[in-house]
């Protein structure tokens, strides 16, 4: 990983055996090693990433509403902004936050402008192998 990214897997919250995804999701932070960290489909980051949040200006990014998982409880914890893709078709609870441009979909990569001058590329996909802890 290059410098000031960071990655981790956690179990995700609703997956039983048989489901068609794995068991252990990638979860990815950014920081820019002055005043913002990025966090990027959290899911039980790792207390690295909470002290990080707490020395700099945290916000999360959901990459499709799906990813929302303990995002709203996470970003009131770290006292983070959340920005999140429009609600899928129907969704009856759509979670709030700051509403990013058109969803692209879950499945295909996803491409947010985070208003840092970057454009942060990710996917919800994890190369295979063992799970491990954050890496940098």
């Amino acid at each position: 990983m290059q410098t000031g990214v960071w990655r981790w897997e956690a179990p995700h919250p609703d997956w039983k055996p048989g489901e068609e995804w794995d068991e252990m999701v990638s979860s990815y932070a950014i920081d820019d090693d002055e005043r913002r960290l990025l966090l990027l489909d959290p899911l039980a980051p790792p207390s690295e990433i909470d002290q990080l949040a707490a020395e700099r200006e945290p916000a999360i990014v959901l990459t499709c509403p799906r990813h929302a998982r303990d995002a709203e409880s996470l970003a009131e914890r770290l006292g983070a902004a959340l920005y999140v893709p429009p609600p899928d078709e129907g969704d009856s609870n759509p979670l709030e936050g700051q509403v990013l441009g058109p969803a692209t979909g879950c499945r295909s990569e996803s491409r947010r402008s985070t208003g840092w001058s970057r454009t942060i590329s990710c996917s919800g996909s994890r190369p295979t192998g063992r799970s491990s802890p954050a890496t940098r």
